[in-house]
């Protein structure tokens, strides 16, 4: 996993901390090792937070809010009740679409 630093005044994008494992069902918790390598080792806060859906998960949100920042992750419905009954109780689809 690679973590950017997007510098629009520069139009550069740089690498700031990188983690090598196997992918599997623990990488989508990898972030916070990511953010933890950035503070550690940068003086710099992100404001914003990219990723795809493997890492929506609670704590990701939790931890990117603590930093100060703002979560934009790709929704993950792996555990969601995609049931017809369920959808009508919530009163949208599976597309976040009125129902």
């Amino acid at each position: 996993m690679l973590s950017t630093s997007v510098e629009l005044q520069l139009k550069l994008e740089l690498p700031v901390a990188v983690t090598n494992i196997a992918g599997n069902a623990e990488e989508g918790s990898q972030i916070i090792e990511n953010k933890e390598q950035l503070h550690s080792h940068h003086d710099a806060d992100g404001k914003i937070d990219i990723a795809d859906a493997k890492y929506d998960i609670i704590k990701n949100y939790q931890y990117i809010r603590g930093k100060g920042s703002i979560p934009i992750i790709d929704y993950n419905r792996r555990n969601e009740d995609l049931s017809k009954s369920a959808m009508l109780n919530r009163g949208y689809d599976q597309n976040g679409l009125a129902l």
